[in-house]
C-alpha cells in the first residue's frame, strides 16, 4: 500500500462524517438562542454552519448564518460619551493645551 495505513488498522482514525453527527448541547443552545453572541466563538458558528450544510438543515443553518453576520458586524456600539467630552478628558490628562481641530 502507497502511505498511510489501511483501514482497521491502528492508528488509523476517520472522523465521523458531520451529516451523521448531532448538534452538542452547546450547539443547539446556541441555535436556539439560550447562548449570548458575545459568549459564542466564531468558530463555534462556522463549525455549526458546516454541520447544518452537511445535514441539509436549511432553517439552522440560516440562524447560524444570521448569527455570524451579527458577530462579525456588530451593530449594537453606542459610545459612552460624547466626543466633547472624550476631548475634556484627554485636557484634562495632558498638562499641555491640546488643539484638537488644526
Amino acid at each position: 500500500m502507497a502511505g498511510g495505513r489501511p483501514k482497521g488498522s491502528a492508528g488509523f482514525y476517520s472522523p465521523p462524517r458531520l451529516d451523521k453527527v448531532d448538534y452538542t448541547p452547546r450547539q443547539q443552545a446556541i441555535l436556539e438562542g439560550n447562548v449570548a453572541l458575545s459568549d459564542i466563538r466564531t468558530t463555534e458558528l462556522v463549525t455549526i454552519a458546516k454541520k447544518a450544510t452537511a445535514k441539509d438543515d436549511d432553517f439552522n443553518l440560516e440562524i447560524v448564518m444570521d448569527l455570524l453576520e451579527a458577530k462579525r458586524s456588530p451593530t449594537d456600539y453606542f459610545p459612552q460619551m460624547t466626543v466633547e467630552e472624550a476631548l475634556e478628558i484627554l485636557q484634562d490628562l495632558t498638562p499641555w493645551e491640546l488643539d484638537y481641530y488644526n
